[in-house]
């Protein structure tokens, strides 16, 4: 489970980048739950890991979802998702987003088989695929999300029927200490907000 900012300003303008940011996905999961900002617009995507290997539900992220799925009162536009596998033998999934108008959580995605990520881990993480804009030697994104914040926060695993937060035990950092050239945006600022349960990249 994980609470992950949204931004809908952001815009993306060409085909060949794509933020995917916050991004989660729980090990072994048949699903993994996507902030995607593409040129073709903002979305929620349940990417399918265990069938089609490709994004199987989508969701904009428009005025019906900021008033359903984000909390508002001024605080920046974030959404819950929680993945819950519902039968281990099938390795059943069940992905859901929290409604806050209806104080529940609303079903996004199911699938069973086998995760085919390849890996043995989950993860909840920044990614981005970005080219390079000549006229400034970075990635497109670093200026068209300049004012974007992607922050994750709560990020919670399921251990002996109970919601516990993410620790170092159960979920390391893979990068400590992250090379802003690498992401083809020198500014980008990675932080660790709160032990191993909370990151936030910004500019």
């Amino acid at each position: 489970m994980a609470t992950h900012t949204v931004d809908p300003p952001y815009t993306v303008t060409d085909a060949d980048n794509v933020t995917y940011a916050p991004t989660t996905k729980a090990q072994h999961s048949c699903m993994e739950v996507v902030t995607a900002y593409t040129n073709t617009g903002n979305e929620i995507w349940a990417w399918d890991w265990c069938g089609t290997v490709g994004p199987a539900k989508t969701v904009p992220i428009d005025a019906n979802f900021l008033k359903n799925y984000t909390p508002g009162k001024g605080k920046p536009a974030a959404y819950s998702v929680q993945m819950v596998q519902d039968d281990a033998a099938a390795n059943h999934w069940s992905a859901y987003l929290y409604n806050y108008r209806t104080s529940a959580w609303d079903l996004l995605f199911q699938q069973s088989g086998t995760d085919q990520s390849g890996l043995a881990h989950g993860w909840d993480m920044f990614e981005i695929y970005a080219s390079v804009n000549p006229a400034t030697g970075e990635g497109y994104y670093c200026t068209e999300a300049q004012n974007t914040t992607f922050d994750s926060s709560a990020v919670q695993l399921r251990r002996n029927g109970a919601w516990k937060p993410a620790g170092p035990s159960d979920s390391p950092w893979t990068e400590t200490d992250p090379d802003p050239n690498a992401f083809l945006c020198p500014p980008l600022k990675f932080i660790q907000a709160d032990a191993n349960d909370h990151w936030t990249v910004r500019q």
